[in-house]
Parts: C-alpha cells; sequence; structure tokens
C-alpha cells in the first residue's frame, strides 16, 4: 500500500502541479512495464489488468 501525499490545489503552483503530474505518470508507466513484464515471464496472454 502506498500513501500519498494530499495537496490543497487552491495553493498550488503551476510549476508544481505539472511536476507532481509528470512524476504520476512516470510511476504508473514504471507500474505498466512491470506488469507487462511479470506477464511475459508467466507466459499470461490476457490480462484484465492491461
Amino acid at each position: 500500500m502506498v500513501v500519498r501525499e494530499a495537496k490543497d490545489l487552491t495553493k498550488l503552483l503551476l510549476e508544481e502541479l505539472i511536476g507532481s503530474l509528470m512524476t504520476h505518470e512516470i510511476n504508473c508507466n514504471r507500474e505498466t512495464i512491470i506488469i507487462r513484464k511479470a506477464k511475459e515471464g508467466f507466459g499470461i496472454q490476457n490480462c484484465s489488468l492491461c
């Protein structure tokens, strides 16, 4: 389980928001790659997570 920091969007600078969104996207992409590699390793072709 991952605990993520909540931010007050009314006080967040645009640069900080963009940085947070970019970090989130990178993390999502990493998770997708990990899932894809796990599927390949187990020989799973169809998965409801993808």
